[in-house]
């Protein structure tokens, strides 16, 4: 997606940058603009975990068996595990492609020399 963006605002850097960019700039040929960077977020600041600590509960009162992750501890951990998901599908998607454009390679060296 960040690749799409980065083309894009690389096409049209002088609309994007009137529409998302300074709104009134103090010169007339001022263009500065975080570019397509400020749609893209590289980390996540997150509170220790010290500050959340996982709570004891379960059922009847008091002998509670089970641990719990605080809301916003179970809400980071499924933002890490589908970031980690993306990436790793990304990441073999990349391979896909470059093995699709070897077999191609490989299929159009082997015509060539049979014709």
């Amino acid at each position: 997606m960040e690749d799409h963006v980065r083309k894009l605002w690389g096409k049209e850097h002088e609309l994007l940058g009137l529409m998302y960019g300074r709104f009134a700039p103090e010169k007339a040929n001022q263009t500065d603009t975080q570019g397509c960077q400020q749609f893209f977020i590289r980390k996540v600041i997150v509170p220790p975990n010290r500050f959340r600590p996982e709570s004891e509960g379960g059922f009847g009162g008091g002998q509670g068996d089970k641990t719990y992750l605080h809301a916003h501890s179970a809400m980071l951990l499924k933002v890490i595990q589908r970031n980690v998901a993306l990436g790793e599908a990304l990441v073999e998607q990349r391979v896909a492609q470059q093995e699709d454009d070897a077999k191609k390679a490989a299929a159009s060296n082997a015509t060539s020399k049979w014709i």
